[in-house]
């Protein structure tokens, strides 16, 4: 007897997240797939679900500490603080670059300094979203520490350049929510007793994985981009898990995969969801309610 398989669908339009996906709006897309899905799951599928299920709720809660922290620091002047730091570290090594070898023995350790801070010679990383930047701050301020570079700058650019540095790049951690326990972990101690780290995130150990608030612990120590970035996948992940049951004749897993085709749909119309915030910066406060009909076209 022949098998005839379902093909009102292609799987491999679910094997990726829906393009142009926000903080918000994968919370939204994700909680919307777990509104519908079908009853009487196999064991493995409920797996899928519910690891949809906590990855939601770890960037739902690092998202709501970012929306209701305390406002006394806006972002945008540490941003450009933190940029003019980046800059002037810049600007005062390139000259060692353009010396010959013989001229000093710094020549030559400063030329490899460069390369390393600064690939193509380009400052692009601070033209990043928030959470982008910080990750491509971090691993320069991290490598600084892991191969003992922090003396050599600072004899070549000067210290104040150095503490000015390190001083705005801790400002910057504190200021997208990254908790002083992840900063320390990841060996960056020049950031250890930055201003600016509020009360909620002054925990220095996480909680054993018993406790209630050990996943509030976790997300705490991943930057908001992480944790999306997971969500992400473990939509993708419950996505998979939907095609396969439907491909297998499970009666509810098609329609429980309409979230994502809508989602898709407005993406590829140019529309934002009725969940969505501005896609420019995915850690912003909510902007406000869009109507349930579809928006217009954002403009370029």
């Amino acid at each position: 007897m022949a098998i005839e398989l379902p093909f009102d669908l292609v799987p491999s339009d679910y094997a990726t997240a829906p393009p142009g996906l926000d903080v918000a709006s994968t919370l939204a897309l994700g909680h919307r797939l777990l509104s519908v899905a079908p009853a009487d799951l196999p064991a493995h599928a409920g797996v899928s679900r519910d690891l949809l299920r906590s990855s939601l709720t770890l960037l739902g809660h690092t998202y709501g500490l970012l929306q209701s922290a305390d406002p006394g620091q806006p972002r945008r002047p540490v941003d450009l603080r933190t940029d003019n730091s980046w800059s002037c570290v810049k600007s005062r090594l390139e000259p060692w670059t353009w010396l010959d070898e013989g001229d000093s023995k710094d020549v030559l350790p400063a030329r490899e300094l460069w390369r390393k801070l600064f690939p193509g010679g380009s400052l692009s990383f601070t033209t990043l979203d928030y959470n982008a930047q910080w990750a491509e701050a971090s691993w320069r301020i991290e490598l600084l520490t892991r191969e003992h570079l922090t003396p050599l700058l600072r004899r070549l650019v000067g210290d104040v350049f150095v503490d000015q540095l390190l001083t705005w790049h801790a400002r910057y951690t504190a200021m997208i929510g990254i908790s002083d326990q992840a900063a320390d972990r990841d060996g960056k101690s020049a950031t250890k007793g930055r201003p600016g780290s509020g009360k909620a995130r002054s925990r220095k150990a996480a909680e054993p994985p018993g406790k209630p608030d050990g996943a509030a612990e976790l997300a705490q120590s991943l930057p908001v981009g992480e944790l999306r970035r997971r969500a992400q996948q473990a939509i993708v992940g419950w996505q998979l898990t939907l095609v396969t049951l439907h491909l297998s004749g499970h009666p509810g897993a098609r329609a429980a995969l309409a979230p994502t085709d809508e989602f898709r749909e407005r993406a590829l119309s140019g529309s934002r969801s009725p969940a969505e915030t501005e896609p420019s910066d995915p850690t912003a406060p909510p902007a406000p309610p869009i109507p349930e009909a579809p928006a217009s076209p954002a403009s370029a």
